[in-house]
């Protein structure tokens, strides 16, 4: 199974690479309205990891992916790249991961970045913070979900959206707590290619 996914990945890099748009605004203006412009507007294009100055487009194929990770897993179900800790999000600083289902097409484009916050009160008070520190740089919140809510746990999601882009603060009980941090485009190719395949 591990050398036909080579084989297909390797093929795969032979097909054409669209024209991707890595131009980004940064160092962020002082105004805060701008400010929150220039974030959005980066975040239509792809993820700005601002202490690198690089800017990975949504759409670059999985098969590109290797040219930013840190480190890359290969499990029986899917692909995992690990991206190393890196600032996003004027100063945030993160560990995020993209997945590939191995039922995807190697030359399928990548739509989300996802980082696991944590597990219990940790993940929690982490998740509390990321609000807060979102709520600062890109406004209140365009949708709060939360189905329960206490001093140390909450159920739900908390969602920022615009033109076709989300970051979601999630955080569900599975054997434990836990809390995630999702941003990617609202409308996603791979899903729907798996739900017609």
């Amino acid at each position: 199974m591990r050398l036909f996914r080579k084989i297909r990945e390797f093929k795969s890099k032979f097909s054409s690479i669209p024209e991707l748009d890595n131009t980004f605004d940064f160092p962020y203006s002082s105004n805060n309205l701008e400010r929150q412009n220039q974030i959005w507007n980066n975040l239509q294009k792809g993820i700005l990891l601002e202490d690198e100055k690089i800017l990975i487009p949504w759409n670059t194929p999985f098969n590109q992916l290797d040219n930013y990770k840190e480190k890359r897993l290969d499990k029986g179900d899917r692909t995992e790249w690990y991206l190393g800790k890196h600032s996003i999000l004027d100063g945030y600083k993160s560990s995020l991961g993209i997945s590939m289902w191995i039922f995807l097409p190697w030359s399928n484009p990548f739509e989300r970045v996802t980082e696991l916050l944590g597990f219990g009160i940790d993940g929690y008070e982490k998740s509390i913070k990321l609000k807060n520190h979102f709520k600062e740089v890109l406004g209140e919140p365009t949708l709060t979900d939360i189905e329960f809510e206490n001093e140390n746990f909450f159920e739900g999601n908390y969602n920022w959206e615009n033109r076709g882009v989300k970051i979601q603060i999630n955080g569900f009980d599975m054997h434990g707590s836990r809390y995630f941090l999702n941003i990617g485009l609202t409308k996603n190719k791979n899903e729907e290619f798996l739900n017609n395949s």
